[in-house]
């Protein structure tokens, strides 16, 4: 019986030994055998070739062709949307916008007044532009708007324009109200203009008299002494 188990036992030494071999040699086998050259074409993405690429394309961007103070038919963001140009510092409707900046008022014709704003850094929808005092009045433009033309302002009468969209309306401010005194200027600066050119017309005329009459003087003096002259050769009584 030992025998027979002894036997058996030298009958599987050679396939113990197969596998052991085997083992062996595929715990030797390299790892960059195994994987081929597909690892080695694989491309590696590091953070520093990120933050380069994000840097190239912000410095590759451009910023839009937009005029805050001129009328304009779309809005930064509409042009930003179709040429990937940036709005920088624009706020979104989200937030109710910032505040125009009123730059002037100034007549216009048939008795008019003309009021020109700028636009804020704010996504807007309506401008709202309010006359205050005597015959207060409410106009509401579209957001291209730049210039407003309102009837029956008076002098020292206040005008607000305020911005709108769907999160609320900008607050008055000293830069985006201006009271209506550009007239009273304009008729004070004429009236100086009047006066002064009358009064530089009475003295051109006042010496222009002067200077005739003296000329008419000398002329009178000259002749009346020529009269009075006797011929010193001539004697009386003499031929």
């Amino acid at each position: 019986m030992l025998i027979l188990k002894s036997s058996l036992l030298l009958l599987r030494l050679p396939v113990i030994f197969l596998c052991l071999s085997e083992t062996i040699s595929a715990r030797d086998i390299p790892i960059h055998l195994v994987f081929g050259d597909d690892e080695e074409e694989t491309p590696t993405t590091t953070p520093n070739s990120i933050n380069s690429d994000v840097t190239r394309g912000i410095i590759e961007s451009r910023l839009c062709d937009y005029d805050l103070c001129v009328a304009q038919e779309e809005s930064c963001f509409d042009i930003a949307a179709r040429t990937g140009c940036l709005c920088p510092g624009m706020t979104l409707d989200f937030e109710p916008p910032k505040a125009p900046d009123v730059k002037g008022i100034r007549p216009g014709e048939s008795g008019r007044v003309i009021i020109h704003w700028c636009a804020p850094l704010s996504s807007v929808s309506q401008y709202r532009v309010t006359v205050e005092g005597k015959d207060s009045q409410t106009h509401v433009f579209k957001s291209t708007f730049r210039n407003a033309s309102l009837a029956n302002v008076h002098l020292g009468q206040r005008i607000c324009v305020q911005a709108m969209n769907s999160a609320g309306e900008s607050s008055h401010s000293e830069e985006s109200c201006s009271t209506y005194t550009l007239q009273k200027q304009a008729s004070t600066a004429l009236v100086t203009g009047v006066v002064t050119g009358g009064v530089i017309f009475i003295l051109v005329l006042s010496l222009t008299a002067l200077i005739l009459w003296r000329r008419k003087a000398c002329c009178k003096g000259g002749s009346d002494g020529s009269q009075g002259l006797g011929n010193p050769s001539f004697i009386a009584g003499t031929m």
